[in-house]
């Protein structure tokens, strides 16, 4: 019996060991990934910027409706395909990115917090709460969430710009929305925009710098950016 209760014990103590060094070894890959994520990064942006994880925005009152805050115009018409990193840490309305005509990307309701997209009368709502951070890419009417296949939905074209932090150039920006990267493609696959946060090293002003364009694209409005992280 009592060699029994032994090898027991043994057998746990084993296993404690081992996902122990399991979970060590995990923790050491992803500081790893992180580093090289970093390399890549400073690699591909100019020395005078300085990559963050995210710009959330922000106004000086957070009043309901949150009309007159800050936006970003793309410069992307709005049947683009695009692909997206964001989520709403809080509060209660949002949209996302989308355009003068109608949305492409918003939050569902107060009373079902989900990812909403809509495109005219046609629209899914998702069963991914907004306050998750999550990578939603559309291209060639098909939607992918965090890189796999989810639903088939049409676009129609719709003129106006694309626009991150609200839907239309004349209001409906948002505060407490993080984005964490924004890519567009035309009509013929071509990688148009690949728009990472940062700040401008010299006068610390926020903003997207565009890896394709080389353009650093700053908010418009009334309101600010809250910065994550460097990167």
């Amino acid at each position: 019996m009592r060699n029994s209760v032994r090898f027991a014990h043994s057998i746990t103590a084993f296993h404690s060991s081992r996902n122990s060094q399991l979970a060590t070894t995990m923790n050491q890959a992803q500081s790893f990934c992180r580093s090289i994520k970093r390399l890549y990064n400073s690699a591909l942006m100019p020395s005078a910027y300085q990559q963050v994880e995210y710009l959330e925005s922000a106004n000086e009152s957070n009043v309901s409706g949150n009309y007159g805050l800050i936006y970003i115009d793309t410069g992307v018409d709005y049947f683009a395909d695009f692909e997206i990193d964001s989520h709403k840490p809080n509060g209660n309305s949002a949209v996302f990115c989308g355009a003068k005509a109608d949305y492409y990307l918003s939050r569902s309701s107060s009373s079902a917090p989900y990812f909403n997209f809509k495109n005219g009368t046609a629209y899914w709502l998702t069963t991914v709460p907004v306050s998750t951070r999550t990578k939603w890419r559309w291209q060639n009417n098909q939607i992918y969430k965090d890189d796999v296949y989810a639903v088939p939905l049409n676009k129609s074209a719709v003129s106006g710009d694309f626009i991150l932090y609200g839907g239309y150039v004349d209001g409906y920006k948002y505060s407490n929305i993080r984005i964490y990267s924004f890519k567009a493609w035309n009509s013929s696959g071509v990688l148009i925009r690949d728009m990472r946060p940062c700040y401008r090293k010299t006068d610390n002003v926020k903003g997207f710098y565009d890896l394709v364009t080389g353009v650093f694209l700053t908010g418009t409005g009334t309101g600010y950016f809250i910065a994550g992280d460097d990167i």
